[in-house]
């Protein structure tokens, strides 16, 4: 019996492309007297709302935390404002808060995403070249999302990407 040596070749490919329209709040700090992340996560989680996307930015003495909710739980306008007033009012004048609705979410799902330089590379050059601006991103493995401005015109990405799904 002859043996081989096979190397397993790791696939790299776009496997879907999905745009969604999604709900986000951003609270802003210039100190951080409270912790932020623990404050907006515990508002959300008191109402039962699901994190699609948490990001944490420090800029010098700002601190930014934005959340990107997921679709499984419906918010209405008002338990935003809610959200919203009972954040500036354990903050005080001290962080300013911002509602995102909506905001453009592109999920682009495959193999390799992460590892392989050439599909992720291919993937933000033709987001670049369509002249889209990106907010925020969470990237795993299999996954990359994308947050855009709600100005953003998605549908020729995703034509774009959806194209390359068969052929990556």
């Amino acid at each position: 019996m002859i043996k081989r040596n096979t190397v397993a070749r790791e696939r790299f490919n776009i496997t879907a492309v999905r745009q969604e329209n999604r709900i986000g709040i951003t609270v802003t700090a210039k100190e951080q007297k409270h912790s932020l992340v623990l404050l907006l996560a515990s508002q959300l989680m008191k109402r039962s709302l699901s994190i699609d996307i948490f990001v944490l930015h420090c800029k010098g003495n700002n601190i930014t935390v934005s959340a990107i909710l997921d679709n499984s739980v419906e918010i209405t306008p008002d338990q935003l404002t809610n959200i919203a007033a009972e954040i500036r009012q354990i903050t005080g004048d001290a962080a300013s808060v911002r509602i995102h609705n909506p905001v453009a979410k592109l999920a682009i799902f495959g193999h390799g995403l992460c590892t392989s330089r050439r599909t992720s590379t291919e993937i933000f050059d033709k987001i670049r070249k369509a002249g889209q601006n990106i907010e925020m991103m969470s990237i795993s493995e299999n996954e990359i999302n994308l947050i855009f401005p709600p100005s953003a015109e998605l549908g020729r990405i995703v034509e774009i990407l959806s194209k390359k799904v068969s052929k990556w």
